[in-house]
């Protein structure tokens, strides 16, 4: 006959490293969410981006995809064809950036190209110091427009614009 004190141990022993192993403690976690997004064109979007009142009809338009799309190649600015080689241009208000949602957020917006330089995306306050980031509340808008140096390009030549629009919670 075994003594009741070792199998009493023997119980304790197990229940107590049962107890650590059943701490809760983990190293791995997965769960799998749904999540229901839907895609809007740019003038219904949850940041609309249209063409400011101020800029020639065709500037800015709709590319047909819901995207804003800025060409300043298009038959709404009259003769012109283009920008001036080796000049520095400015173009604003080009676009306004309306905040749809519920909101605030905060608007950054850079453009980049690789061929001539784009100086500076600037808002439309007076400032030409660039677009430093703003504070957009719902249902208001900001405006931004562009300098561009054309720099040595030749007549004729394209070139494409890169502007990101980064519109972050602002709460």
């Amino acid at each position: 006959m075994r003594p009741k004190g070792k199998l009493l141990a023997l119980v304790v022993m197990f229940a107590a490293v049962g107890l650590i192993t059943a701490t809760g403690a983990f190293t791995t976690v997965e769960a799998e969410r749904t999540a229901t997004v839907d895609v809007a064109g740019d003038s219904s979007a949850l940041l609309q981006i249209e063409a400011a009142n101020d800029i020639d009809e065709g500037a800015v338009s709709n590319a047909g995809n819901g995207a804003a799309q800025i060409d300043l190649n298009s038959a709404g600015l009259g003769d012109a064809a283009g920008l001036n080689t080796e000049a520095n241009t400015t173009l604003t208000p080009l676009v306004n950036i309306t905040n749809n949602g519920q909101n605030s957020v905060e608007v950054t917006i850079s453009a980049s190209t690789d061929e001539g330089n784009v100086n500076d995306v600037i808002a439309v306050d007076g400032s030409s110091n660039g677009f430093t980031p703003t504070s957009v509340g719902p249902g208001d808008s900001v405006q931004f427009g562009l300098i561009m140096d054309i720099g040595a390009l030749s007549d004729g030549e394209n070139f494409d614009i890169t502007i990101d629009i980064t519109a972050e919670d602002d709460s």
